[in-house]
């Protein structure tokens, strides 16, 4: 019989903590209850108690009932939970988590399930999931499921019944139906792209596809690439196409746009020495909101080449230092890297309107893009220039027979 993991603070949440487990307990699982509650003592007694979880991480009870503020408290929890629920998802203890609360609640769960395997069920109800907030620490590159309890935890009522019943229904699910984490025994080829540049990528991506691989891509919109970097440091991808290097201007470079929020992009390949294609696709433009970009948060708007992507979000072209210093980050991160890779360059255009005439066209700022890799890219990674657009067959073609080439040398 299969068991979940239910996760909450007892001195607060035990009215929901137990309606849970009764709801799980009659669907025919397992229920394994973890008190995270920062005052141990003040609720009843947990199948794993606080001061069983804090021992996870090597701290002592004192430490936690005499911590010098809530924080204190809150951080030794949160790292005790982060040492203990990978323990027993990998002893298989259990096969689910299911965590409740509000903001001290969400912080700790979902710090934890981040570093548990995709595909391992893990449901987060959420006082905090919805608003203007949003929702990416809870979240992380991980695949917690995030619900919005709509009401406080105070008790159980008709509302937070519903939402309890809803949430446990979520894992229950997962884990009777599902619920595998993502095996490392099928070779997987990475792949990043754009709405901007999905044209020629996916064409690719389809290309290798068809030589019979298969491809897994990924969103350079601040998610994607950290998802593709965690999967690659853990075995399941084992080739990449990184073919639009976006997030590194923006987390990097400009630090702010829709799609800041992925650091250290390129090292997990450059750490696991995985065979790997890259463009230069995405290091022309950053994205940015409509009202921050008229505001001036990048610099008077009138000096910029840009364009509406939709409403809110305008992509504007860098100017050419801002690009050779995206270049420079990518060159830098490259020179671990040993084997033989490829750095395939469309000449006529990185992404979507930068044809001749086209709002993004700035031969300046793709040429210094261009004379910088030429400069400082390490020798091992080869140069391909090609006399197309990022959106013609010819990219996607070199694509896929460079990549399926040098994964032939494996």
């Amino acid at each position: 019989m299969k068991t979940i993991a239910l996760i909450s603070t007892f001195d607060t949440k035990q009215k929901e903590l137990d309606y849970a487990r009764e709801f799980i307990l009659s669907k025919g699982l397992n229920v394994l209850t973890i008190d995270i509650s920062t005052r141990p003592g003040k609720g009843i007694n947990a199948d794993i108690s606080p001061f069983e979880v804090i021992q996870e991480a090597g701290f002592r009870n004192e430490q936690l009932t005499e911590a010098n503020s809530k924080a204190q408290a809150i951080e030794i929890m949160r790292l005790s939970l982060c040492a203990l629920l990978p323990k027993l998802i990998s002893e298989g203890r259990i096969h689910g988590v299911l965590g409740l609360g509000g903001v001290q609640n969400s912080l700790i769960n979902s710090s934890a399930m981040q570093l548990l395997p995709i595909g391992i069920p893990k449901v987060l109800l959420s006082t905090i999931a919805s608003g203007f907030r949003t929702c990416g620490s809870l979240v992380g590159s991980s695949d917690i499921t995030l619900l919005p309890s709509i009401a406080d935890f105070t008790g159980i009522n008709s509302l937070t019944a519903l939402m309890i019943r809803n949430a446990a229904s979520a894992v229950i699910g997962m884990v009777e139906f599902a619920g595998e984490p993502l095996k490392n025994n099928e070779f997987a080829i990475g792949a990043t792209l754009m709405g901007a540049t999905e044209e020629g990528i996916l064409r690719a991506i389809h290309l290798v596809e068809d030589e019979g691989y298969q491809v897994i891509a990924f969103h350079s919109t601040g998610v994607g690439g950290i998802a593709m970097e965690k999967l690659i440091e853990s075995g399941s991808i084992r080739a990449s196409m990184d073919l639009c290097l976006h997030e590194i201007i923006a987390e990097d470079v400009f630090n702010l746009g829709f799609s800041k929020g992925a650091k250290n992009r390129l090292k997990g390949a450059v750490k696991m020495n995985i065979p790997l294609v890259l463009s230069p696709a995405g290091l022309d433009f950053i994205d940015v909101l409509k009202d921050d970009f008229f505001n001036g948060v990048i610099g008077d708007p009138n000096k910029r080449k840009f364009t509406m992507h939709n409403k809110n979000i305008v992509h504007v072209k860098v100017f050419p230092a801002e690009a050779v210093s995206s270049v420079n980050i990518v060159c830098e991160r490259l020179k671990n890297y040993s084997r033989k890779g490829a750095m395939v360059i469309p000449l006529k255009g990185l992404r979507t309107e930068t044809k001749i005439g086209e709002n993004l066209f700035d031969p300046e700022v793709d040429n210094a893009i261009f004379e910088e890799l030429h400069k400082n890219l390490p020798s091992n990674i080869e140069i391909i220039e090609l006399d197309a657009h990022i959106s013609d067959p010819i990219f996607s073609e070199t694509v896929a027979n460079t990549i399926t080439g040098l994964i032939g040398e494996l």
